[in-house]
């Protein structure tokens, strides 16, 4: 009998079984596919997640650092460049396997090609039944993603604001590339409630969109990359195109139940504004843990809401403010000090209290005075560390 199950070995999972075993737990770690495996995600991940994991992003991962950030929207763009990395692009097949053989070094049994099937009480135990067995475990984590299995034990699956994710990822051209080096573009006129974003990957680059899964789909998705590559001169032989989705409006009353708990995608914990999820999903999991190590898996919700509850709750007003009205938020965030003020926030997982507080102040003087807040268009880099607006 295990100590703890833990469904899915995305880095919510790992990090769970991780901290878990570090505790003196005996867990198992099981995955449905055969790692390493692909997966279909940007793969953006804050600076500070690293200083948290004591990694060297570049020498343990081969991740590709970011600190500029181009931003463009109705004719008009706006750079700027801390000077030091806010967010890390890592190879997700790599980054995954490598968290998988951190938690397997602390003591986890991790088995692959393992489908979880059902889980049902067994006394003061559960019963976890499983393509490759039956097991019994005292606790169950479900960090199964979107689609959760696990999750039905415990509340009902996403049906409603999911964000989807649509990408593609080729060879840099040979010839002139259209983005530097260390830089993401983003690109607000792309979809509804959304936005387009093109970046490196060591040798190649990655082209997505990001929407609502309402006014997003396959055909949409490759209509809209299709007229941003023509826009920025490229036309590669493009890869494989990926669809995905994540929940967004994340509910901590629905994040335990007994002794089952639901940590990253499962359980809904993802930015809705940009659609980073991955430290929502290393935290939940470290938390996850610590609950079950220290409090029988109780309070997790409420640990969860005291780490990092606010921060999701100001993403989801972000979100709202900027997409219901674009004409308002998105041309703030064209000045420079709003945009070193997020990239800040982002880098250092700090508040986002203050960017809000910043932004909507800079929302209302534009609306009271707009002739006194309009811009010219931006072409010039904007080197910006810690300035506040």
């Amino acid at each position: 009998m295990y100590d703890a199950i833990v469904v899915g070995a995305g880095p919510s999972g790992s990090s769970a079984a991780y901290h878990l075993s570090r505790g003196g737990l005996k867990t198992l770690l099981i995955d449905k596919a055969k790692f390493p495996r692909r997966k279909a995600c940007a793969g953006a991940v804050p600076e500070w997640v690293f200083r948290q994991l004591g990694l060297s992003p570049i020498s343990d991962i081969g991740s590709v650092p970011i600190q500029r950030m181009r931003l463009f929207y109705n004719g008009r763009k706006c750079e700027v460049d801390l000077g030091c990395p806010y967010v890390h692009i890592v190879d997700r097949a790599r980054w995954d396997a490598f968290l998988v053989g951190r938690a397997q070094r602390a003591g986890a049994h991790f088995v692959d090609r393992c489908w979880f099937l059902r889980a049902w009480p067994r006394g003061d135990a559960i019963g976890v039944a499983t393509s490759a067995g039956d097991f019994a475990c005292r606790y169950l984590i479900g960090a199964d993603g979107l689609r959760s299995t696990v999750r039905t034990m415990v509340a009902a699956p996403h049906r409603k604001r999911l964000l989807a994710l649509g990408m593609y990822v080729y060879r840099r051209p040979s010839g002139a590339c259209p983005i530097p080096e260390g830089t993401i573009d983003i690109h607000f006129d792309g979809p509804r409630f959304g936005y387009c974003w093109v970046f490196h990957r060591g040798d190649s680059l990655s082209i997505g969109v990001a929407g609502s899964c309402l006014a997003l789909d396959t055909r949409r998705a490759k209509a809209v990359l299709g007229g941003l590559l023509t826009e920025l001169g490229s036309a590669p032989a493009l890869g494989a195109f990926h669809l995905g989705f994540l929940p967004i409006g994340h509910s901590f009353r629905r994040l335990a139940r007994r002794r089952v708990l639901l940590v990253g995608d499962a359980g809904g914990l993802v930015d809705a504004y940009a659609g980073e999820g991955i430290s929502y999903a290393i935290e939940s999991g470290r938390i996850a843990a610590e609950a079950v190590l220290r409090h029988g898996g109780r309070s997790y919700a409420k640990l969860c809401r005291r780490a990092f509850g606010g921060r999701l709750n100001c993403c989801l007003a972000l979100a709202l403010a900027v997409h219901s009205l674009p004409s308002v938020f998105k041309r703030q965030l064209l000045k420079p000090s709003l945009l070193a003020l997020y990239l800040n926030t982002v880098r250092d997982g700090r508040s986002y209290g203050p960017f809000l507080a910043a932004l909507f102040r800079a929302a209302f003087l534009g609306a009271v005075a707009p002739e006194a807040t309009r811009q010219a268009p931006l072409h010039e880099a904007t080197h910006l560390g810690d300035q506040q607006p």
